[in-house]
């Protein structure tokens, strides 16, 4: 009778493990968008500093998605937007709840958010919060909200040891999403010294999920790395190459400079497009031998250069 009932014991905490597993939402890495209101430092207007997934990557035999950032200025009706830069590369841990950063000019990543976390635990140190730096935060309790995609998560409440109430608006958690203090802030939020920052709007696909009162969420040109060529062929010769080599496409490509070219850690590499038709592009490099990737919006061919 007790082999049977430590049987059945295992089995309940299996399932419970399955389905609390099964319930987990991860990172979304396609069409998202988070943007971070910042406190304009000539204080006209304020900044709003967008982050968003273009496509994945290949770095080290481990799939990222590729994360970039562009800010704009909301100091008239029409917001004014910079350059767009690719900050780094996430990826989701989803049996651990986890989620980890690569940087743009790093080979090794880091914890970015950690969503398996219980009351009372202090938040791990990430590439964006170093507890060294500031006061630990504590997970004063844990709760829970449905968004605007009907999307149940859950919700984190923490507090630098129990000096900020769990009422404050900023220092949220939010499972799937991040920190209300900002996508890529230091937790600390717009009411902590030297940080002014807190999460304006989160999207997916273009449909607003979240959304904080009084602040912007502006449509965002389109990126350099989100054109439409999912039906588009291409086709790379000679491959292996020795450093020319073509690209034919089954329909013609109206802007070349959108295609990119990477190693597997993720940095750009230069290269020369010696040669331009309607429908094929002639490339030149001058790079070590080795696998690369060339990019053209979501999606991303190798080519090895010996």
């Amino acid at each position: 009778m007790k082999k049977i009932i430590n049987f059945l014991s295992l089995i309940t905490l299996v399932t419970t493990s399955f389905f609390a597993q099964s319930n987990y939402i991860p990172f979304k890495t396609d069409s998202v968008v988070w943007s971070d209101w910042v406190r304009d430092p000539n204080g006209i207007g304020y900044i709003l500093d967008h982050y968003r997934s273009v496509g994945d990557t290949i770095i080290n035999n481990t799939n990222y998605t590729i994360l970039t950032k562009i800010r704009s200025t909301q100091s008239s009706p029409a917001p004014t937007f910079g350059n767009e830069d690719t900050i780094g590369f996430y990826r989701n841990d989803s049996i651990n709840k986890k989620v980890y950063f690569l940087p743009i000019d790093s080979t090794n990543e880091k914890l970015f958010y950690d969503f398996d976390l219980a009351v009372g635990d202090t938040l791990p140190e990430t590439y964006f919060y170093e507890i060294n730096y500031l006061d630990p935060f504590v997970i004063d309790s844990i709760g829970d909200t449905t968004l605007a995609d009907s999307v149940r998560r859950k919700m984190y409440y923490y507090s630098e040891n129990g000096s900020i109430p769990v009422s404050h608006p900023d220092r949220i958690l939010v499972e799937g999403i991040g920190t209300l203090a900002g996508f890529i802030s230091s937790f600390r939020g717009g009411y902590g010294l030297g940080a002014n920052s807190s999460l304006s709007c989160y999207r997916v696909a273009g449909n607003i999920i979240y959304h904080s009162s009084g602040l912007g969420c502006p449509a965002l040109p389109v990126s350099l790395n989100e054109v439409a060529i999912e039906n588009i062929s291409l086709s790379i010769y000679p491959n292996p190459s020795e450093g020319e080599f073509n690209l034919k496409f089954d329909k013609k490509i109206e802007k070349p400079e959108q295609l990119q070219l990477m190693n597997l850690n993720g940095q750009a590499v230069n290269f020369e497009i010696i040669e331009n038709s309607s429908n094929q592009l002639k490339v030149r490099v001058n790079v070590p031998p080795g696998v690369y990737l060339l990019r053209l919006g979501s999606r991303s061919e190798k080519i090895v250069i010996w």
